[in-house]
């Protein structure tokens, strides 16, 4: 618990510093920079057994944050601009329910963070509400178009588009 507290405190700490538009922390990969596209089938296969677990290139991803959240992690950073897309800290304090998500103000924005620890949920499961109530609440922010790995070149899996 005391891991997450200093992550959770991490990231706060460089939304602020950065004045962030927006961003997401939780479960992911650490891809190799140089031969990511060897490891996209397996990046595939993971993400196909875990919902909540972020993937794909992550300057392909870059290309289109000008339009807004790729996608909803444990810690979602969004900043006052897009916070009154969405209504406003209040208009989350009411969707959120705040035994489970806690509001983290970094100046420029807030974090969003649900619950204590990112939870990755089983593909067979149902969706946790950890998961689905902020991804409804910030549905509005996500860009629409989002680079995730490239074409497969012997068959095997990709995430694409």
């Amino acid at each position: 618990m005391i891991k997450q507290v200093v992550e959770m405190k991490l990231f706060v700490e460089f939304a602020r510093r950065l004045h962030a538009a927006h961003g997401y922390a939780g479960y992911s990969l650490v891809l190799s920079a140089l031969r990511n596209t060897e490891y996209q089938a397996f990046e595939a296969f993971v993400t196909s057994k875990l919902r909540g677990f972020d993937a794909g290139d992550a300057v392909a991803g870059a290309a289109n944050a000008h339009r807004g959240t790729k996608t909803v992690g444990w810690l979602a950073a969004i900043n006052h601009d897009y916070l009154k897309k969405i209504g406003d800290q209040s208009t989350s304090r009411s969707e959120l329910p705040m035994d489970w998500f806690w509001l983290h103000d970094y100046g420029a924005g807030v974090v969003i963070q649900a619950g204590p620890r990112p939870e990755p949920a089983p593909a067979k499961a149902p969706l946790p509400a950890l998961l689905v109530l902020p991804n409804m609440l910030l549905q509005s922010i996500r860009t629409k178009e989002v680079g995730l790995h490239y074409a497969s070149a012997n068959s095997e899996s990709r995430l694409i588009g």
